[in-house]
């Protein structure tokens, strides 16, 4: 680990820490997960804008090579993780493409004799489920049944043959039909 001459060869009150990651898209919806360990302070900025101070002042405040971090977690040991995430306006700068990643990771104190610094980082995105749909026949009656709302009920009489909304529309679950002689075809869209 670099030490600055000009404080006894102690460590310097800053580190300076970048890397990029690429994205292959960027869907709405989209969050970063942070695990960190850090002694004792850091700022963390995607593509240039601050989104995340751990426990350092918070932005407006100017962050400068020389400010302390503003407490330490783990008594002042990187013993235990921090653990944060953004999503919302704070992915407004995430790209698809190339991203850059800065830390900067400041001491607490200008006599502190280490400073540990590492993260991983995650994504998370919205993964829409499909509904289950599930029939059920007793003595002719019909149960359509199905696992989460936002959708409405549609038939046919052939698998190619025009959809529509069953009357109402159905959007919520169970329904009942009564069976009719030929083939009937159900099918749940996004409403």
């Amino acid at each position: 680990m670099p030490t600055d001459p000009d404080n006894n060869g102690l460590p310097y009150t800053t580190y300076y820490f970048r890397t990029h990651f690429a994205l292959t898209n960027r869907p709405p919806g989209i969050s970063l997960l942070f695990s960190s360990f850090v002694d004792d302070g850091a700022v963390f900025y995607l593509n240039g804008k601050e989104i995340y101070p751990l426990p350092m002042d918070s932005f407006p405040t100017p962050i400068l090579h020389g400010t302390l971090a503003a407490g330490y977690p783990c008594d002042g040991v990187s013993t235990c993780a921090d653990e944060f995430s953004i999503s919302g306006d704070l992915t407004t700068n995430l790209v698809a493409g190339d991203n850059l990643l800065a830390v900067e990771v400041h001491n607490y104190n200008p006599s502190s004799r280490d400073i540990t610094f590492g993260t991983s980082l995650m994504d998370t995105q919205p993964y829409a489920l499909s509904p289950m749909l599930d029939i059920a026949d007793t003595q002719g009656t019909l149960t359509l049944s199905w696992s989460r709302g936002g959708f409405t009920l549609q038939h046919a009489d052939s698998l190619v043959g025009l959809w529509t909304d069953i009357p109402g529309p159905v959007v919520s679950s169970p329904f009942k039909t009564t069976k009719s002689g030929g083939a009937q075809y159900f099918r749940l869209i996004k409403q």
